[in-house]
């Protein structure tokens, strides 16, 4: 018999047939997504738009892994997986991962690609592609005696009144392991990401599990400059930034509603400040960086 596991991630109480160690602990009550094995058809009927590893129609995304593995997305409220029994584990690392991006797509939420953390100001974002420095950052940040709100993905929750929250992710993050003697911890003891990986899972302490004004959004630009530089974006250039640090953006025209998604590209566009960091060549130590960021909304946003 499948064992039952119960998680809280984005918010939502997720009911479990895979072990899903990115979420923490479990926490049984009641479910508003469920994630359990099942037959998972190698194509969607009638796709919208598809690819050799994916087809997404309207309420509805196929992943395929590989030709072990298939995930299946439907209505923001089920997760469908046929695994073969050596792909279990990373079946749990694309359900965290790509699987949850599109599940909270359906449920009209914009999922920028970006960690977060809570200040006295409100939730602070620092996007970037992968390999950005994100994860790092955001302990680095914690280190600070930051909140840790989300890690990798931060959805995008627009109010009837207008108002961004960011909603928490799961009480984990990903790192690698040259990334904890940069900020000088250690893995040892601590869980891989998946089998053969190369993050492991570090749990993180004094997680927020509530959702929280946006307050600022700082974009890791892959620019070099001599110093370390701090350029606020024009609002007429944020909404072009935010697509482009939408995690899975291909997705996003299919599985969202256009409307929510044009309004809180909009909105976020008016009222937050979006900062591009460029670093030196030599990047900074993440403790230094984090210093400077800190420093920088406290002071000048």
């Amino acid at each position: 018999m499948t064992r039952v596991r119960y998680y809280i991630a984005y918010g939502l109480r997720i009911r479990s047939e895979v072990r899903l160690p990115q979420f923490g602990r479990e926490q049984p009550g009641e479910t508003d997504v469920i994630v359990r094995y099942g037959a998972v058809p190698q194509h969607l009927h009638n796709p919208k738009l598809s690819n050799r590893h994916w087809d997404v129609a309207t309420g509805d995304y196929l992943l395929r892994v590989n030709n072990d593995l298939r995930i299946r997305v439907s209505t923001g409220r089920e997760i469908t997986v046929w695994s073969a029994e050596r792909t279990r584990s990373l079946a749990a690392v694309y359900i965290a991962g790509t699987a949850f991006t599109a599940l909270l797509q359906q449920r009209d939420l914009l999922t920028l690609h970006a960690s977060a953390v809570r200040t006295k100001h409100g939730a602070v974002l620092f996007c970037g592609r992968s390999g950005a420095g994100k994860s790092t950052h955001a302990a680095a940040m914690a280190a600070w005696g930051f909140n840790i709100l989300a890690d990798d993905v931060t959805p995008i929750r627009i109010t009837s009144q207008g108002l961004l929250l960011a909603i928490p992710g799961y009480p984990t993050l990903r790192l690698l392991a040259d990334a904890f003697s940069r900020l000088g911890l250690s893995a040892e003891n601590l869980q891989l990401a998946k089998e053969g990986g190369d993050k492991y899972l570090l749990p993180v302490k004094g997680f927020i599990s509530k959702p929280i004004t946006v307050h600022s959004a700082y974009v890791f630009n892959p620019k070099t400059s001599q110093h370390l530089e701090f350029i606020r974006a024009k609002p007429s250039n944020v909404f072009q930034i935010l697509r482009r640090h939408t995690h899975r953006r291909h997705l996003v025209k299919v599985l969202m509603n256009p409307e929510t998604h044009f309004s809180t590209l909009v909105e976020f566009s008016k009222n937050v400040p979006v900062i591009q960091v460029r670093q030196p060549d030599e990047r900074m130590a993440p403790d230094g960086l984090a210093e400077c960021i800190a420093n920088h909304f406290q002071e000048h946003i």
